[in-house]
């Protein structure tokens, strides 16, 4: 997985989601890679194995051991790893659950997009959390 590219790690199971992605990768942030990852424990032991790390990281849907908030607040932790950006993906919003994951320094909590408008937003914001 060695790029010179930014590359943006998926973490969900559905293949459709990552194929949707990759279209607007693809279409309105060509200078981007996706990369799928359908577990925490996957994409965890990409991180040890790999020096490239991501750009940033949307979690769609895959829960790790234990909690999602737990895990956000260990990666965060890690001088490595903390200024990685993380994108939270929903089906439903909840304002309560954006404050709880903005407070353990998540960029972004919004749903999942349903049409192309709602799609090339989303991919604006991926790159947004790069360019912060």
């Amino acid at each position: 997985m060695k790029s010179d590219n930014n590359w943006v790690a998926l973490l969900d199971e559905d293949q459709d989601d990552f194929m949707i992605l990759q279209q607007g990768i693809n279409t309105w942030a060509p200078n981007l890679e996706l990369y799928w990852f359908k577990s925490f424990t996957q994409f965890e032991q990409q991180l040890q194995t790999d020096r490239n790390l991501p750009s940033s990281i949307v979690l769609n849907g895959i829960s790790p051991t234990g909690s999602e908030i737990d895990w956000i607040k260990r990666f965060k932790l890690d001088s490595r790893l903390a200024e990685i950006p993380i994108i939270i993906l929903t089906e439903e919003y909840w304002e309560t659950q954006n404050q709880l994951y903005r407070s353990v320094g998540v960029f972004d909590y919004q749903t999942k997009p349903v049409s192309q408008n709602d799609l090339k937003h989303f991919i604006g914001r991926i790159s947004d959390s790069i360019n912060v």
